[in-house]
């Protein structure tokens, strides 16, 4: 549980504290540079990552002190290669329930690509109409399905050759993923394009001012400006995507750190790591139980004067 408030108060809404600024200016008719685009969108992919991932620890502390144990439903998404593979690891019992009673009464991949292929886009599409009656979710729906008709075809009918090295391969899958979460971030259709073309470029490839002395010489010749950014949080933040991320890829999850005292039930087929394990017995004892509890409190004194829900709590 402890793990799970830290996720939500120490880095889903630190990220928050960076994302709604920039999405909001959109929603109101500002353009965004290109640092401020790109910071937002990564900052909303960390946000919802470590958001559904502390839920879903919170819920399995909460479950085991009632000797209940639920199954795993989170099992380090960003960590995938691949479309296929993010959906195995992302909000596990929703893809299960949407492969069991969509997917394959649909017709699956028994009846050949083109039908497979329509069965996984109307398997996306009908998931993001599930988060909500907006059309900013039927395009995010219809992003992740075509991902995933990309996938299959690729893996099926792709030369051998053109096979991508899983560093390349993960961050494409990476930013793939945070460019669906415009759609699913963003007020409205015109909200999520207007971020995607500042993404690209669309507004000027402009960079914070106070990076001018070091790139400036390298940048200008090719046409980048240098300007004032007011949506972007400053050149801390930057080091905390850096460092989140890093932790997001070669940390273990919370799964694997308590895989000794089985903290979820794993769903067939889920197999998860063992190389980092918590062993809570080196560490009873008073001095242990105190530590904790002053971690907890310290979290839950840091929810003081918020109103931060979890994003999934609306769904």
């Amino acid at each position: 549980f402890a793990i799970g408030l830290f996720k939500k108060v120490g880095i889903a809404d630190v990220m928050a504290d960076n994302a709604d600024p920039a999405f909001r200016a959109v929603a109101n008719g500002v353009s965004l540079t290109f640092v401020e685009a790109w910071s937002a969108v990564v900052c909303f992919s960390f946000q919802i990552y470590f958001d559904f991932s502390g839920y879903s620890d919170m819920a399995g502390g909460l479950a085991r002190l009632f000797g209940i144990r639920l199954p795993l439903n989170f099992n380090s998404p960003y960590k995938a290669n691949n479309a296929i593979e993010f959906w195995r690891r992302w909000h596990i019992s929703l893809s299960r329930f949407l492969r069991d009673h969509l997917y394959i009464p649909l017709g699956g991949s028994r009846r050949g690509e083109v039908r497979r292929n329509i069965s996984l886009m109307a398997t996306m599409m009908l998931g993001g109409l599930w988060h909500g009656a907006n059309w900013t979710f039927l395009a995010w729906g219809g992003l992740q399905g075509l991902y995933l008709m990309v996938n299959h075809t690729w893996r099926k009918s792709g030369p051998q050759w053109l096979r991508l090295p899983n560093a390349i391969a993960w961050l494409v899958t990476f930013v793939a993923i945070s460019i669906a979460w415009v759609f699913f971030r963003a007020d409205s259709i015109g909200s999520a394009i207007s971020i995607l073309t500042s993404m690209v470029g669309g507004s000027g490839f402009v960079i914070p001012g106070t990076y001018e002395p070091a790139l400036g010489a390298f940048l200008k010749p090719l046409g980048w400006q240098f300007a004032d950014t007011p949506f972007w949080a400053g050149r801390y933040i930057l080091q905390i995507q850096i460092i989140t991320l890093l932790a997001v890829i070669f940390l273990p999850n919370s799964a694997e750190l308590m895989a000794r005292y089985r903290a979820f039930r794993m769903p067939e087929g889920v197999k998860i790591r063992r190389l980092v394990r918590w062993a809570s017995w080196r560490l009873d004892g008073p001095r242990w139980m105190l530590s904790l509890g002053l971690f907890a409190v310290a979290l839950l004194l840091l929810l003081h004067g918020r109103a931060d829900e979890f994003i999934y709590f609306q769904f």
